[in-house]
């Protein structure tokens, strides 16, 4: 009976007074407001009952038998200081536990949210604080010291699901491209047709024993032209992505040295019709 007063607790809150809240506090459309918000969160309820306890999870990992309310919100808002400079600020509120914060998608110090600024100018933008960035499954997993993909499973081993990777499916993420990370952005539109866009961020948090502080640089630089009275099309793209342990970011060590890596790459597309 407890489980299920709280799963109405819960469906009230998020399905109910949450999202009439959030509307309330919104400016009328005859406002102006330089100050704009948002908010969205995730509600899992979970109940595991099995007979096998060799059976995995969605993603590999092992299963206990349990009745489960995850919860998770965010509630952003920004506001114009100035008509180049903006701040803002991501309010996180969750049940779960802190070390859902190491695997991403979301990679924050500070369980409760981040903050960041940004400057605009007529071709360039810089950010620091939180920003969200794409990169592919592979980039990150590849300098996995314990060679775990982030999907679950051992390395090599098709059937052993008692040993799960960076996200179990009693978590509330999702597998995806797109990340999370504090630290800073560059973004130049040099002319119509070149870009370059330059990161820095702290893709790893230290935890004693078993991993450093990792900190992440890169630099893409493209190159597309179109000819505006055909479909023909060519684009030339430089990227590089630098990784690098922190080794006296934790007392005790890994039983792993500090990693170095740098990945470099050159992706050229043309089209003729």
């Amino acid at each position: 009976m407890n489980f299920i007063k709280r799963i109405f607790i819960f469906l009230s809150f998020f399905i109910l007074i949450l999202p009439q809240t959030i509307l309330a506090l919104q400016p009328l459309p005859s406002q102006k407001s330089d100050f704009v918000f948002h908010g969205w969160g995730k509600l899992r309820l979970e109940h595991i009952s099995s007979s096998d306890s060799e059976i995995g999870g969605l993603y590999g990992e092992p299963l206990e038998e349990t009745s489960s309310i995850s919860h998770r919100f965010f509630l952003e808002g920004s506001t114009i200081i100035s008509s180049n400079f903006k701040v803002g600020a991501l309010i996180r509120l969750s049940n779960e536990d802190d070390s859902v914060l190491l695997n991403g998608p979301v990679y924050f110090e500070n369980k409760y949210g981040s903050i960041f600024a940004q400057a605009s100018f007529n071709w360039i933008d810089f950010r620091l604080g939180y920003y969200e960035i794409f990169f592919t499954p592979l980039t990150l997993m590849r300098f996995d010291p314990k060679d775990l993909p982030e999907v679950g499973g051992s390395s090599g081993c098709s059937t052993c699901t008692s040993k799960g990777g960076l996200i179990g499916g009693s978590l509330l993420e999702d597998v995806e491209e797109k990340l999370t990370f504090e630290g800073g952005v560059l973004n130049a539109d040099i002319s119509d047709y070149f870009n370059v866009k330059a990161i820095y961020a702290r893709s790893q948090q230290p935890v004693e024993g078993d991993r450093y502080r990792r900190h992440t640089l890169g630099a893409r630089a493209v190159y597309q032209y179109y000819l505006s009275n055909s479909m023909d099309s060519f684009i030339l793209s430089l990227q590089y992505v630098y990784h690098d342990d922190e080794g006296c970011s934790i007392d005790t060590p890994p039983p792993y040295y500090p990693l170095t890596n740098h990945v470099g790459s050159i992706y050229v597309y043309y089209s003729i019709y």
